[in-house]
């Protein structure tokens, strides 16, 4: 209000102004600390004059200099990877032209020559007359997520490889069969470029003979001459060196390894960026051959990837024998099954490396995982499930939220609640994490458990709006654990809920298993579980 005193001065109330400015500066402060925390870059780009401005963060994020940067399309695609480009142009005219959200996940390289992954996000800024001005956004280090993404890829397709050779070592009743499936096997389940397997000869030469292979071959066979000898060996290349020392040898990029050079002559044109090479032990200590796996992928065969293809070489071998001696037959199944134990410690501790991968990303909800999974078994014990059917509940729950790995940090760590937008972006990580666990053979349906822990039983959930017995046991299950949890934790955007309003809100029959959530209920009533943070 305005109001005149008998001088003539007029006055005016600026309280709310006051208000609102304090308002904005908090909301500044917050959106800053959110930022910061999540480690991000502020991008800015004008659409009609086509310059970008990126603040410090964000040129520390793409190895450029602030200084000297001067905002044009040529010096910001130069930071981009050489393969990236043309996809980063896309995605920016894509955006442009159908005036949609603008995303994109590449590859730079910063001067010293490494490599990082970041994720850059943004939208559409209209000025007064409602026109679009510029765009907006964000810029994310993602190079840690790619990497545990690929490194997750690849070590599903070596358990999904080890998975299927198991079965076709205990199927194949020839060995020449046994061979030719199990090159199939690596090539199609595997990912590999090519797989062989070659047996190690007595013959002056020490030659190695090729016996199977499947994939990209190309004449490259006739084109190397492998043996295992000492006297010679700049022809042993990976398998004769593994044959010969009786242990695995890998080249994590052919380009740069000077030890075979004939060897990387005919690998490259061939597209083998990296091989690895296990030997094939009998039971008598001796190598009589070897196998090989090469990859189009550079830097592949990490130390969890190597530690599943030696079970498949192990496997293998056992299996060449027990053809060639029945008395190995039983030997060999006890051997088969204490593999396969092996194989399922493998992937219990990939699952909790990747659950804590998720969580890293996301400060507020470290342990969220862990915690469930406990809840979620205890529920399944106090149900009276078989052994069986708890660890693969467990194991669902330890990954339930690995579709996160797809949602960008700052929707993670924003300290408020988030817009219809951002939640529908949450909401997709359900189908996201299916997409990743789906092509694993777990003894479990952890896939559909995952895709489905988001459902309710009156069909209010997502993705599918499932009904009833359309979700499974275990996804009805961990959907109460998450929920409980989940409310009874600490959020950037409210404080903890009281343990009883969580158990109130599972106790809704409609929408929760009632079994599951008696039972969860009984537990915290009898102290026989909590959440421990």
């Amino acid at each position: 209000s305005i109001g005149e005193n008998k001088v003539g001065i007029f006055f005016r109330d600026i309280t709310e102004k006051r208000k609102l400015e304090t308002a904005v500066r908090e909301s500044e402060r917050r959106l800053a600390f959110a930022l910061k925390s999540a480690h991000l870059g502020v991008w800015d780009f004008d659409a009609s004059t086509g310059v970008r401005h990126f603040d410090h963060v964000a040129c520390r994020l793409l190895g450029i200099d602030c200084e000297s940067f001067t905002g044009t399309e040529q010096e910001f695609l130069a930071s981009v990877h050489p393969d990236d480009r043309q996809m980063v142009e896309m995605a920016s005219a894509r955006a442009v032209e159908r005036g949609t959200p603008y995303r994109a996940r590449y590859r730079v390289i910063w001067p010293n020559g490494s490599v990082h992954w970041v994720a850059a996000h943004g939208d559409r800024v209209r000025d007064e007359s409602g026109a679009v001005s510029r765009w907006q956004g964000v810029l994310e280090d993602v190079t840690e997520t790619q990497v545990a993404r690929g490194k997750l890829e690849t070590t599903v397709h070596a358990l999904k490889a080890l998975s299927w050779c198991n079965q076709t070592v205990a199927r194949t009743g020839d060995e020449r069969s046994l061979l030719r499936n199990v090159c199939e096997v690596g090539v199609r389940q595997g990912g590999y470029r090519m797989v062989w397997v070659g047996y190690a000869r007595n013959d002056a030469a020490k030659s190695l003979e090729p016996m199977a292979f499947a994939g990209h071959e190309d004449g490259f066979l006739n084109a190397v001459d492998f043996t295992w000898s000492e006297t010679d060996p700049a022809h042993n290349g990976p398998p004769g060196l593994a044959i010969r020392t009786k242990e695995p040898v890998v080249v994590r990029s052919t380009a740069d390894d000077p030890l075979y050079r004939s060897f990387v002559s005919e690998a490259l044109p061939r597209g083998y960026a990296s091989v690895a090479a296990m030997p094939l032990i009998g039971s008598g200590g001796e190598a009589f051959g070897a196998i090989m796996f090469l990859s189009g992928l550079h830097e592949a065969f990490d130390a969890d990837e190597m530690v599943l293809l030696q079970e498949f070489a192990v496997d293998l071998a056992y299996g060449i024998q027990a053809l060639r001696t029945k008395d190995l037959q039983v030997r060999f199944e006890g051997d088969l099954l204490v593999a396969n134990e092996r194989l399922e410690g493998v992937l219990r501790d990939v699952i909790e490396a990747m659950s804590r991968v998720v969580e890293s990303r996301d400060p507020y909800t470290q342990g969220h995982q862990v915690r469930v999974a406990g809840l979620a078994k205890s529920i399944a014990v106090e149900l009276g499930l078989r052994a069986s059917e708890i660890e693969g509940i467990e194991v669902a729950a330890l990954v339930h939220d690995i579709g996160k790995l797809g949602v960008p940090s700052e929707i993670l760590t924003k300290p408020t609640r988030l817009t219809d937008t951002e939640f529908r972006w949450i909401k997709e990580h359900s189908e996201a994490g299916y997409a990743i666990l789906k092509d694993i053979d777990f003894l479990w349906p952890v896939a559909q458990m995952v895709l489905q822990h988001h459902e309710r039983l009156d069909g209010s959930g997502y993705p599918n709006g499932l009904k009833g017995d359309e979700m499974l046991r275990g996804a009805r299950i961990i959907a109460v654990a998450d929920v409980v949890e989940a409310m009874a934790s600490h959020r950037p955007y409210r404080a903890a809920l009281e343990l009883e309003a969580a158990l109130a809100e599972v106790s809704d029959a409609d929408r929760f298993d009632p079994e599951a959530a008696a039972a969860c209920i009984r537990l915290f009533e009898t102290g026989r579980f909590s959440l421990q943070r």
